[in-house]
């Protein structure tokens, strides 16, 4: 029975998930139920990515164990349990993302991300879509830290397809995770009328968090389109809202977007110290990616105040820490703003390679160039073009979009 049971599991499952999902309704004790598997090589023990003991089985036998567990007439509770206990995975991970706890923490689900899935999966074919978008709320800042935005759009349409099923609440939820991967990948027709829609709702709710998170990336995305004085009214009033809420990585993402559009106005003066402010915060909270994305920001508004060597700094160290954590869109916004320093510089032979290899780590997660970055995407390209004419720039272009991603970023780092 045990064994049967443990065929719910997807990738291998802990002690305590063994525990939740198959104890009950007559079964044996599981840790003596495991150590006899263990014993008839049915179950094999392995360690996480910590060292914390785990179990699995070879695939090949986790099928005949499917198998049987779909013939029991327990299988729906067994299922309807793994899927409660990794939605508790997800909520209580949640929290954790927005401190220096998210490198720990996104381990952790890396590691759990198949029984995440299956969970899902589960959620969707047994009509309940709504713990999918909670799950899905609750997992957005993970699937940013690994670049799963495909993944992440592609749960959420799934979920906001049979709409009548979800609450306010729920739909809140998906179009806020929906909209905003969609944003971090350059997708702004799905990412903007999602973020309006999730904006409302949370308003509509009562919701300051989840109306402001909505907001930083609306502001970002409609700043060239309609204008950075509408852009900077959304970044200021989710600003105010995270500051009202105490929420420090709420304050640090809002100021970075603030300054960012602050620069796009042609105002770098005025965001200087927002963009410093927002480093602080992030600096502070020992969270890698967020401080990445602050350096980045930063690093953009003292490109274009010209103070190339200070740029040069903060986007290295920028790209460092993205690198590390494992961004690949923001890590492009990295590489290529150092390809325009490069540019700026008198270098367009490295600024070519760099901008190519921007492109490469943008293709590899299937992201575009961001909407605040299109204008100085455009000039640096022709910058580059210019300087180096079409053949040139295309054949060095091209010799960067085929670097593998360490090649790159050895290159983008610098001497």
């Amino acid at each position: 029975m045990l064994f049967e049971r443990l065929a719910v599991f997807a990738g291998g499952w802990t002690l305590d998930a063994a525990e939740a999902v198959c104890a009950g309704d007559g079964g044996p004790d599981v840790i003596e139920g495991l150590a006899s598997l263990l014993e008839k090589s049915m179950v094999r023990y392995r360690r996480g990515p910590r060292g914390e003991p785990g179990f699995e089985m070879l695939e090949t036998i986790r099928e005949f164990a499917v198998e049987r567990l779909d013939l029991r007439g327990d299988a729906e509770r067994v299922r309807r349990a793994h899927a409660s206990f990794f939605l508790r995975i997800a909520i209580d991970a949640e929290p954790l993302l927005r401190t220096g706890e998210q490198d720990r923490t996104v381990e952790r689900l890396t590691a759990e991300n198949d029984n995440l899935r299956a969970a899902m999966r589960w959620s969707l074919d047994r009509g309940e879509p709504g713990r999918v978008a909670r799950m899905g709320q609750a997992l957005w800042l993970f699937w940013w830290a690994r670049s799963l935005l495909s993944e992440a759009v592609a749960w959420m349409e799934q979920v906001l397809s049979v709409g009548e099923k979800l609450s306010t609440e729920e739909q809140a939820m998906a179009t806020l995770v929906l909209g905003s991967s969609a944003f971090t990948q350059g997708d702004d027709a799905r990412a903007v009328p999602n973020l309006r829609t999730a904006v409302s709702l949370g308003r509509e709710l009562g919701d300051r968090r989840g109306m402001a998170t909505a907001l930083i990336a609306l502001a970002a995305a409609v700043a060239q389109t309609e204008g950075a004085t509408r852009a900077e009214a959304m970044a200021r009033e989710a600003v105010d809202a995270f500051r009202e809420l105490g929420d420090a990585w709420g304050i640090a993402s809002a100021l970075g977007v603030l300054g960012r559009i602050l620069n796009l106005a042609g105002r770098s003066e005025e965001a200087a110290p927002v963009l410093e402010e927002s480093v602080a915060d992030a600096r502070g909270m020992g969270q890698r990616s967020l401080l990445g994305l602050s350096l980045l920001n930063l690093g953009l508004g003292r490109l274009g105040m010209g103070d190339l060597e200070g740029a040069g700094l903060t986007l290295r160290e920028s790209l460092g820490l993205l690198a590390g954590a494992g961004n690949r869109e923001i890590t492009a916004g990295a590489v290529e703003a150092l390809a325009e320093v490069s540019s700026q510089a008198g270098d367009p032979e490295t600024g070519a390679i760099l901008f190519g290899a921007a492109e490469g780590v943008r293709s590899s997660v299937g992201a575009l160039v961001w909407a605040p970055e299109r204008a100085s995407h455009d000039r640096t390209e022709t910058s580059l073009r210019e300087a180096l004419g079409e053949e040139r720039f295309e054949a060095r272009f091209a010799e960067g979009a085929a670097l593998s991603l360490p090649k790159a970023l050895e290159l983008a780092s610098g001497p």
